[in-house]
């Protein structure tokens, strides 16, 4: 039996250069190209000011919400294990003059790839469910290379978009709660 991870890596390629083309129509490259950065929704809400906050995106994919990021301030970082992803992302920072530093690994190498430190994580939508171990992803956010590890208002636990997966916001309202969050999936 093949590798499942090498498998959905081959498929996030092969995706990753349609996604480029804005093929499907899901990503808007033509506004963002123009100038357009603004999240939506949740997305604003959860991230709000990120004006000189260091920020981690994982799986990243082609670098569009990274460099969303950095449009508004941040200094970014994405993250994708897609080769051809991080290709792609650093493609349109190059073509778009913005600066966001694109890495490829998985969730797991966060602490050796990008080791921070970060004032904020963020995951978009869509992205948990091609994960294989959600007690990983959890770690991940929660690790000690953040900033600070309090939580709260502008701390690294509460400060989390998801877009609108109801499962991410139900997570990131959990983390509001308490600074270890480690959801268990048998």
């Amino acid at each position: 039996m093949a590798d499942p991870i090498e498998m959905n890596r081959r498929n996030w390629d092969e995706r990753a250069a349609i996604h480029a083309r804005d093929a499907t129509g899901f990503y808007p490259l033509d506004r963002f190209r123009a100038g357009e950065s603004a999240f939506q929704g949740i997305e604003a809400a959860e991230l709000g000011d990120v004006r000189g906050k260091r920020v981690l995106h994982l799986q990243c994919h082609i670098g569009l919400d990274t460099l969303r990021l950095a449009r508004l301030g941040a200094v970014a970082t994405g993250l994708d294990f897609s080769g051809a992803a991080v290709s792609a992302a650093r493609r349109l920072a190059e073509e778009t003059g913005l600066k966001a530093d694109f890495v490829q690994g998985t969730v797991d190498e966060v602490p050796r790839l990008t080791p921070g430190p970060f004032d904020l994580v963020f995951t978009t939508w869509g992205a948990l469910c091609w994960l294989p171990d959600m007690r990983l992803w959890a770690r991940v956010r929660t690790a000690r290379f953040w900033r600070s590890a309090a939580p709260g208002p502008g701390k690294a636990p509460s400060d989390f978009s998801a877009r609108h997966d109801p499962f991410v916001v139900c997570l990131a309202l959990v983390s509001r709660m308490s600074t270890t969050l480690v959801p268990r999936w048998q």
